[in-house]
């Protein structure tokens, strides 16, 4: 989504928290010249963070489970 891991490394993310909201600024640069651009800031809120991460885990469980089936039925094609 925002790639915060690596950006954070690098020191182009930032997230801070103001009261009970949470904000994520995340510096831009112009993809033609390399310039640095206004950042962008998101506001995020903490359970729709849980909720997306939920989502995508049961996701990638499902995603893992194709790539069993279709490594089991290369086995089998494999055999015959």
């Amino acid at each position: 989504m925002y790639h915060y891991k690596e950006k954070k490394q690098k020191k182009l993310a930032k997230l801070k928290k103001e009261g009970e909201v949470f904000l994520l600024t995340v510096a831009r640069f112009d993809q033609n010249t390399g310039d640095k651009k206004e950042p962008v800031t998101f506001r995020l809120e903490k359970d729709n963070v849980k909720k997306r991460k939920a989502d995508f885990e049961e996701e990638a469980e499902d995603l893992g489970d194709i790539l069993k089936d279709m490594e089991l039925l290369e086995k089998i094609k494999d055999k015959k």
